[in-house]
């Protein structure tokens, strides 16, 4: 644990960072709607996000990894346990012609490494934990992000992404990190118990022909005039990015030191809560937050260098190494932490 605690600042960006994997290719410029593939309209509620103006959303983010990544291990090295802890604050703001302006705001980072895994439900012993400083000022930088979002939870415009300096490779891109509490993009037609539905976007990233995603309505239970309801989803997707030297993808011939390529599959259950809204349409709308959520990811990642790969300069610390090949399993764990005006 030595060697850990001995790069700690140096690889504060690169832990940040391991808290969701995978690219994301958010543009700045205002996107299309999301593409959706659904059952046929039904006769059920339609389903939208609550973000109303001035409204306030607070998560806790528990992640849990395991297995091989660098910077935190090298060849031959034991396998990482890594825990990490972030709060999480959402801040909607005045509507805009394409949607809501929402402010992730993290408030709370810690982050520490154990000596072993812990299983699912199992309690973390305090005499295999080492702690990891991290000041809350660096991870704000890294973390914080504003987006304007759809009412179907899909993104509009990145209006401000963190500045990460340092990458871990597994593909993690911070502008989409906040996914991780608002996971699911909605369907655009009324929804019935077990209807199925794809989107191309969500936590882990958005690449046409390489990340897919699949979403099911498991359960639905009125409570009073609200809704309760259960939503499953499946994701897959195909990594095969040149890097520069700094562990970033990169396009730039130039630049090009080395090859990613591998796979990664997530599975999560999700817990939304939905108050009735009015709808000019006529079908009953319920506009719905997540309460809790279990996700389990595997990543298996090569790095091979380029044969033909340019000398680059590179922005990684000394003694920080970010390439190498990654084969990790996490979890992450998210919990609402207050109620919302909408509840």
């Amino acid at each position: 644990m030595c060697k850990s605690s001995r790069i700690v600042r140096a690889v504060f960006y690169s832990c940040v960072l391991a808290l969701v994997a995978l690219p994301c290719h958010a543009q700045q410029k205002s996107a299309p709607p999301s593409p959706q593939s659904s059952a046929p309209a039904a006769t059920g509620p339609l389903l939208t996000y609550a973000l109303q103006p001035g409204s306030v959303m607070h998560y806790l983010v528990t992640a849990y990894f395991d297995g091989h990544f660098p910077p935190f291990d090298q060849p031959g090295d034991p396998p990482v346990h890594l825990l990490a802890h972030m709060e999480y604050v959402a801040h909607v703001g005045q509507p805009q012609q394409d949607g809501l302006p929402v402010d992730f705001t993290v408030t709370k980072v810690d982050m520490q490494l154990l000596q072993k895994e812990v299983p699912i439900g199992a309690k973390v012993d305090p005499k295999q934990v080492v702690p990891f400083p991290i000041e809350l000022e660096q991870a704000q930088k890294a973390l914080n992000t504003s987006v304007v979002l759809r009412p179907d939870g899909s993104i509009a415009r990145i209006l401000t992404a963190p500045n990460n300096m340092v990458r871990v490779n597994v593909g993690i891109d911070l502008r989409k990190l906040f996914m991780i509490v608002m996971p699911v993009i909605l369907p655009n037609s009324a929804v019935t118990l077990g209807m199925s539905w794809t989107s191309k976007e969500g936590v882990i990233g958005t690449a046409p022909a390489q990340v897919a995603y699949t979403n099911k309505l498991s359960a639905m239970q009125p409570d009073g005039a609200n809704l309760n309801l259960k939503i499953v989803q499946t994701a897959t997707s195909q990594i095969d990015d040149t890097l520069d030297s700094s562990g970033m993808a990169t396009n730039d011939k130039q630049h090009e030191v080395s090859r990613l390529q591998g796979t990664a599959s997530l599975t999560g259950w999700m817990n939304y809560f939905g108050t009735p809204v009015l709808a000019s349409n006529g079908i009953k709308t319920y506009a719905v937050r997540m309460q809790k959520g279990l996700f389990k990811l595997a990543v298996k990642l090569k790095q091979t260098p380029l044969s033909n790969a340019a000398v680059s300069s590179s922005t990684t610390p000394p003694n920080v190494t970010t390439t190498g090949n990654v084969d990790v399993t996490a979890r992450f764990v998210v919990q609402a932490l207050e109620q919302t005006a909408l509840h």
